[in-house]
């Protein structure tokens, strides 16, 4: 993590392709397909760098949660919603979902994982909130679990 101090205009879409890009191989080599249905026409003037380390951290540990799966189908859908004055990212995954004793305390510095130190979801949120003056939620769906995050428009 590295502070930001000015907000930029970038294109959704773009800047999280280069985050998927990036984690191609991890991806590939557990069997999992993503579906980007971002909208390709969202642009967005907040701290880039900031909103993709944020959308990276998700995208982890979605990839955490799938590499245990025990199904062949393996997936990560990454969507978008906009308002009148915020834009959503959502990232879900078919992954079984999160423990429900667990989802209280997701973003907790103390909640720890078995596959990690259970930091990087705190540090998700602390961005969220601190730097891109948004807000980060997750709960279960029906395959799995699903973030929301969601920051201002300006």
């Amino acid at each position: 993590y590295k502070r930001e101090e000015t907000h930029t205009a970038f294109n959704l879409l773009e800047k999280i392709e280069r985050i998927i890009n990036m984690l191609k191989p991890l991806l590939e080599s557990h069997c999992i397909v993503v579906r980007n249905q971002c909208e390709p026409s969202i642009t967005l003037n907040s701290k880039s760098d900031i909103l993709g380390h944020v959308v990276l951290i998700i995208i982890q540990n979605a990839i955490n949660a799938l590499s245990i799966a025990t199904h062949k189908e393996r997936q990560i859908t990454l969507s978008t919603f906009t308002t009148s004055s915020h834009i959503g990212i959502c990232v879900e995954d078919n992954g079984g979902g999160i423990e429900p004793s667990k989802l209280n305390h997701l973003f907790s510095k103390t909640l720890k994982s078995k596959s990690g130190l259970g930091f990087g979801l705190h540090l998700a949120h602390f961005l969220t909130s601190k730097e891109l003056s948004g807000a980060i939620k997750a709960y279960n769906t029906h395959q799995g679990a699903k973030f929301e995050l969601v920051v201002p428009l300006k």
